[in-house]
C-alpha cells in the first residue's frame, strides 16, 4: 500500500464486496483515529471497538466523542455515564483507566497559565466541557500554579483574599506543592490561607 489511508480504504472496500466490519488495532495509539476516519470517509458503519480500549482495540468512548464533535452522530447526547462504566470496568478488570475521556483526572488543572485560560475561555483547553462526559473541572494547587489559580481556588472555598496577599499565598503555595511532591489538597491550601 502507498500510505494513503483513503486509497488503502477505497482498495479494502473493493476486494471485499459488501458490508466490512473494520477492527484496527490500537498498538500505536491511532486505532480511534482510523475507525473514525473509516466511518467518516464513508467507507463502512461497522467498526470494532471496546469501552477503555481494552483488548486493543479503539476506545469505544473516543469514537463516541470524536464523532459528536465532528457532528456526525448524536451532536446534543451527553455521556454523564462514563464515569460509572470507567469505575464498573476498572472492578471487573483490575485496570486503572486514567486517560482520555474516561479518566479521573483529565480535567483537574494546575498549570497557572492554562487555569487562566480556562477561567476566560474553556473552549481554547478543553476539547469538551466537562459535563457532557460526567466530569467537573477542578482547579489544582501545586508547584506550577499561578496567581488565578489562587484566587480560583480561594472563591471555590468561599475565601475572602486581600489581593495583596495573593503572591505570598501563591509563594508558600509553590513550596508546599514542591516539598509535598503533590497536589495540595484543599485542607492544606485553607492552612496556609489562613496563615
Amino acid at each position: 500500500f502507498s500510505g494513503d489511508y483513503l486509497q488503502t480504504f477505497n482498495y479494502l472496500k473493493e476486494a471485499f464486496c459488501g458490508s466490512i466490519e473494520f477492527c484496527p488495532g490500537n498498538r500505536f495509539g491511532c486505532a480511534s483515529a482510523l475507525a473514525a476516519e473509516w466511518v467518516s470517509n464513508g467507507a463502512g458503519d461497522e467498526v470494532v471497538s471496546s469501552f477503555g480500549g481494552v483488548g486493543g482495540f479503539a476506545p469505544t468512548e473516543e469514537l463516541f466523542m470524536i464523532f459528536r464533535l465532528a457532528r456526525l452522530r448524536k451532536v446534543g447526547k451527553t455521556y454523564e455515564f462514563f464515569p460509572k462504566m470507567a469505575d464498573l470496568l476498572r472492578r471487573i478488570t483490575g485496570e486503572s483507566f486514567d486517560k482520555s475521556v474516561i479518566g479521573e483526572r483529565i480535567f483537574h488543572v494546575e498549570s497557572g497559565v492554562h487555569v487562566d485560560g480556562i477561567l476566560k475561555l474553556p473552549k481554547c483547553y478543553e476539547p469538551f466541557p466537562p459535563e457532557i462526559v460526567g466530569r467537573e473541572r477542578k482547579i489544582v494547587l501545586g508547584k506550577h500554579s499561578g496567581s488565578a489559580s489562587i484566587r480560583a481556588k480561594a472563591k471555590e472555598l468561599g475565601l475572602d483574599c486581600a489581593e495583596e496577599g495573593i503572591p505570598k499565598l501563591l509563594q508558600m503555595v509553590k513550596e508546599f506543592g514542591a516539598k509535598k511532591r503533590g497536589a495540595l489538597t484543599d485542607e492544606e491550601f485553607l492552612t496556609l490561607a489562613r496563615r
